[in-house]
């Protein structure tokens, strides 16, 4: 998919972590725990992950911690189209 595209982004937003996890569904993990991602970064961040094909799970939980100021993780996978 856009992974390269993502982690490109990421490095751009000074955003620190990502990693595949080990499973037999492909899954990936943003962010570090603990290490909180500034409000506009974040909502900016799920709409452009968004928009290049990956779903995001817990999406409204994830809008709700970003809005508050307090998401440090993303957990993505690809769309199925």
């Amino acid at each position: 998919m856009n992974i390269e595209a993502i982690k490109a982004r990421l490095k751009s937003l000074d955003i620190k972590g990502f990693r595949k996890l080990k499973l037999k569904r492909e899954l990936y993990v943003i962010g570090k725990q603990c290490a909180f991602i500034n409000k506009d970064t974040a909502i900016e961040l799920i709409k452009e992950i968004y928009s290049l094909g990956f779903e995001i799970e817990d999406l409204n939980m994830s809008l709700e911690l970003a809005d508050k100021g307090l998401l440090d993780t993303v957990t993505i996978k690809p769309r199925n189209i």
